[in-house]
């Protein structure tokens, strides 16, 4: 759960760019994972929460530190189409009347 959006990283790094990774859910998951390694250590120090919750907390904070890195750089420039490098745009059609 805590590992699978460190994927993410990866495309933000080579793109530049934090639009494949959500803020909110990498917040989430640190909190979570926070919340979780304390009780594991407050209550009995049970060792299975604290080693799977702990890994999570750095993980997610790994994937905070990569968005305080890249969240200011510019969007990533989409080539082709003859828009001068710019994102696409959505299409309009016109209805041609049959008569």
């Amino acid at each position: 759960m805590y590992a699978s959006p460190c994927l993410k990283i990866r495309d933000v790094v080579r793109t530049k760019s934090v639009e494949y990774m959500p803020f909110l859910l990498s917040l989430v998951c640190f909190v979570n994972a926070g919340i979780w390694t304390a009780y594991s250590l407050i209550h009995k120090f049970d060792y299975y929460v604290f080693a799977s919750n702990a890994t999570g907390t750095f993980l997610a904070a790994f994937q905070l530190i990569v968005y305080a890195i890249y969240r200011n750089k510019s969007t990533p420039k989409i080539d082709g189409g003859g828009n001068g490098g710019e994102k696409p745009s959505e299409i309009e059609i016109q209805a041609t009347e049959r008569v």
